[in-house]
């Protein structure tokens, strides 16, 4: 007895004592695809990996490298930052696997794995610094470029939200499923006429509805200190700095959206001008996926991670539009051929929402009013 005792202990020791690697890196293969980018006359294979040039790149690893550099002691020295980033823009950019990132780099997929969550984690600390709103100069300026688009003054950006493709955990995976029947998380966003992502909120899964995404957002509750207070005389009523939206959001003093319904004349063609401005922020949505193709795939990544992922896509395409990189057609091909995942959308919201002595529903029929009186009036082709 006191011997079978004596093995059973022995072999627990063994199962559950701690293993050590006698291999720790693996020879592989010194020719990497990394090795190859540095080659002369590869600038392309930068623009097609990374979607920027070599130049922005640098200039994104030198904004990244202070928030990359760790005091902890590991058994290995740490990848270049160079070689970080180069992970993360790989595997955003093409939705590939952690062990295709891997072998496509000549690391292990784990080395892929903690270095593309570093990373993003580095790039959301840029946030403050390429997603945020105007200030009252820069607002005025954006209005006057929605109002060379729509003819709508007083505009500043155009609200919508987008479905995000996830692998959704088992507990709770119906809160996830959209109306289109695939699982999801929510992105909302503002766009300026420029296409520039300032506001983001990414919070509920799939089967909220637009309005009950937008009035669980920071922008919802703190409208009146991040939308700057400015406002135009027309007519004898004074008309705010605006936000356009579809007809899924609620109409508010400062968040204008299309009449529904049996419309006028002068009703379809504010409508129509309405769209002209709202297009942008669908046009942004096909440029953010299409540059970071994650984003209109199942990306292998925990759904809690998924917003900081979607965070950092925006932060990166922002970057880009800074720097002025290109935007191929051929990118937004591919997002228009992902049919697996085609966008549901919501149904309308009648709530109109007033606020101080702002009667949104006045502001938007004078903007209708000032169009018709100013303007040929339009006609919708749908």
């Amino acid at each position: 007895m006191c011997t079978m005792q004596r093995e059973v202990a022995l072999n627990f020791f063994t199962v559950n004592s701690p293993r050590f690697r006698e291999i720790h890196r693996r020879p592989r293969a010194v020719e990497s695809y990394w090795w190859t980018l540095k080659q002369p006359g590869n600038e392309h294979l930068y623009f097609e990996s990374f979607r920027m040039r070599s130049a922005s790149f640098l200039v994104l690893c030198e904004k990244l490298r202070p928030h990359l550099q760790s005091s902890e002691i590991s058994v290995t020295a740490p990848l270049p930052t160079e070689v970080q980033v180069a992970i993360c823009l790989y595997k955003l950019a093409s939705c590939s696997e952690y062990r295709v990132v891997g072998d496509v780099f000549g690391f292990h997929k784990s080395t892929a794995h903690k270095y593309f969550h570093i990373v993003v984690e580095a790039i959301l600390r840029l946030q403050l610094d390429f997603l945020k709103f105007p200030q009252l100069d820069e607002a005025v300026m954006i209005a006057r470029g929605f109002q060379k688009i729509c003819k709508i003054p007083n505009i500043i950006g155009a609200i919508d939200g987008t479905h995000i493709p996830v692998l959704p955990p088992s507990e709770g995976y119906l809160d996830y499923v959209n109306r289109k029947g695939w699982p999801s998380i929510m992105m909302q966003t503002v766009v300026d006429h420029k296409y520039m992502f300032q506001d983001i909120s990414v919070k509920l899964p799939g089967s909220a509805h637009d309005a009950t995404v937008f009035k669980e957002s920071g922008l919802f509750r703190n409208s009146a200190q991040l939308i700057p207070q400015y406002s135009t005389t027309i007519k004898g009523i004074e008309i705010p700095l605006l936000l356009v939206g579809d007809p899924a959001y609620p109409l508010l003093p400062w968040l204008i959206k299309p009449f529904t319904g049996n419309l006028s004349p002068e009703e379809e063609s504010f409508n129509c001008n309405l769209s002209s401005g709202r297009i942008v922020v669908e046009n942004a949505f096909g440029r953010l996926k299409g540059r970071w193709r994650c984003l209109s795939k199942r990306i292998d990544v925990d759904p809690n991670f998924v917003p900081s992922v979607v965070l950092a896509c925006a932060v990166l395409h922002n970057f880009a539009e800074q720097q002025k990189e290109i935007f191929l057609d051929s990118w937004a091909q591919n997002v228009e051929n992902d049919v697996e995942f085609q966008q549901p959308r919501d149904q309308y919201s009648f709530e109109i929402i007033s606020e101080g002595n702002i009667d949104p529903k006045c502001v938007r029929n004078n903007l209708k009013n000032y169009l018709a009186r100013t303007y040929t009036l339009r006609k919708s082709h749908i």
